[in-house]
Parts: C-alpha cells; sequence; structure tokens
C-alpha cells in the first residue's frame, strides 16, 4: 500500500514539475522586448497599426511586421544590442510579413573602421579603397597626399565614370595642397543638374602625366553621397535616445561613428568624427 502511496505521489511530483518547466518556458517565450528604430531602407508597415516604421520609432519583439519586399530591412536598438530586422530567409519569395523576433540578427560592423587608423595623409588608391566610398554632403577635403605624387600643370589625377552610357573624365586639380571631391564640379551634368548616382558606374581614378604620355589606374570603386540633412536628423533621434539610457557625450559618438561605418560602409574617419561632434552633438 504504502509502495503503490509513494509510485502515485512521485507521478504526481514529475507531473508538477513538467508543468513548472513548461510554464518557465512559455514565460520567457513571451517576454516582450522593446526597440528603437535606427534606419529604415525600403518600407516596413507594422501590421498592428497599419504604418511605416520611421527612425525613432518603438517596436516589440511580439510586433508583425510587413517587409515591400525581399530588400526592405529594418534596423533597431534594443535592451541586448543592435539588430538586423529582415524578411525571414526561410520564407517563400512572395511572403513579406514575419513576426520582429523571428527576424532579429545582430548587426554586424563593417570592417572597414580599421583601414583608417593610419595618420598622416595617403594615395589615393587607400583613401578611397577598391568597393564603396561614401561622402557625407556634396563634397570631401580628401587627406590623399599631394607630396607623393609631386603634381604639376601636366601631372594630375582623373576621375572617369560612364552615366547613362557616355563617358565622363574630370581633373582632380588640387586646391591649397588639397585634393577636393566636389559633386557640383565632378558629377554634373552639362546643365548643372547633378548625376543620379545610382546611374553612374564605378568611378575610376587615373594618375596621368603628360610629360611621358602615360596613364596608370590608381583605383575602382562605388561612390556614393550621402543626404546630409537625413543623415544629421537620424543621428540627432539616435543620440537623444542614448542620452534617454544615460550614456556619456564620448559613448555616443563612438556609438554613432559605429553605426554609420555600419549602415554606410566606407567614408573618410576623420570628417565623419568630426561633423558628429560639431553637427550632430550639440
Amino acid at each position: 500500500m504504502n509502495h503503490k502511496f509513494s509510485l502515485s505521489y512521485m507521478k504526481k511530483c514529475i507531473i508538477i514539475i513538467v508543468a513548472l518547466i513548461n510554464l518557465s518556458f512559455l514565460s520567457i517565450a513571451q517576454t516582450t522586448e522593446t526597440y528603437w528604430v535606427l534606419h529604415v531602407m525600403g518600407n516596413v508597415i507594422t501590421k498592428a497599426t497599419g504604418k511605416s516604421l520611421k527612425v525613432g520609432d518603438k517596436i516589440t519583439n511580439q510586433d508583425q511586421l510587413k517587409f515591400s519586399d525581399k530588400n526592405a530591412s529594418v534596423v533597431v536598438m534594443g535592451p541586448k544590442g543592435k539588430y538586423t530586422l529582415k524578411q525571414n530567409p526561410k520564407a517563400s519569395p512572395n511572403e513579406f510579413v514575419a513576426f520582429a523576433n523571428n527576424s532579429l540578427m545582430p548587426m554586424k560592423s563593417s570592417g572597414h573602421l580599421s583601414s583608417y587608423r593610419q595618420s598622416g595623409p595617403v594615395k589615393a588608391s587607400t583613401y578611397f579603397g577598391d568597393k564603396n566610398f561614401n561622402i557625407i554632403g556634396q563634397r570631401i577635403e580628401t587627406s590623399i597626399n599631394c607630396d607623393h605624387y609631386a603634381f604639376t600643370d601636366q601631372k594630375y589625377l582623373e576621375l572617369q565614370y560612364r552615366v547613362n552610357g557616355q563617358l565622363q573624365t574630370r581633373k582632380l586639380i588640387p586646391e591649397n595642397n588639397k585634393i577636393i571631391v566636389d559633386r557640383s564640379k565632378h558629377f554634373t551634368a552639362p546643365n548643372n543638374q547633378p548625376y543620379d548616382m545610382n546611374k553612374v558606374d564605378s568611378v575610376k581614378i587615373f594618375l596621368v602625366d603628360l610629360t611621358n604620355n602615360t596613364r596608370e589606374i590608381e583605383t575602382t570603386f562605388k561612390l556614393n553621397f550621402i543626404d546630409e540633412k537625413k543623415l544629421k536628423d537620424n543621428l540627432i533621434i539616435q543620440k537623444n535616445i542614448y542620452k534617454e539610457m544615460g550614456k556619456t557625450d564620448q559613448e555616443i559618438e563612438s556609438e554613432l561613428v559605429g553605426f554609420v561605418n555600419s549602415i554606410y560602409d566606407k567614408t573618410d574617419q576623420r570628417f565623419l568624427k568630426s561633423w558628429i561632434k560639431s553637427s550632430v552633438m550639440p
């Protein structure tokens, strides 16, 4: 009798323990976490409100999102770091709806920051690289070493690119011993309208020396001009979020620099840090 009672009691204990474990896992699964929206690419809608997400919005991991297409994405920041939200890669090609918690992927660093940890001026190939280069605003005063090239009227750097199938060439003439890339001078049509950079093929930079009739390629890369106002407005919203979290100005500056590098790939780090300090932080 006691043996049967003991077995029955043990079975009940096991059932209770299993139930408690299941409830514990269920509780963890249903924990709601809040995320701030830092960046939106394409159109992403929250199904509950039917509104498109914008920088500064808050969402939770329980929200259901609708992506406009497979390229649409959202960068968010939560209690444990930054994440990218995209369409679930396991979903069918035409299925663009997903719960936020099923679409979270840790945000990756661009990996380009280390290439700028050098001091002093550099060659064009080192400065621009050979992949993507982004200019905040409409012009950049580069750190290309003019003395290294010993420029003259007969020796200079030349930009070359194609837009709408037409070959374009522009000289990069030093100004006060500085090489400046200016959209209004170097990427503008004869009617003074700037070219759509999405229609500009890869940019090539040549070192031209007319004294010995040579033209040597320095580098080839994709160039983009970042809308300065939009980026500034975005970063100010992020700055205010970080202040609300109690971060110091130094920590905030570091977060903002890291964000720009991760989203926009390679850019001039000296200018980026100076610009954030003078235009975003005040």
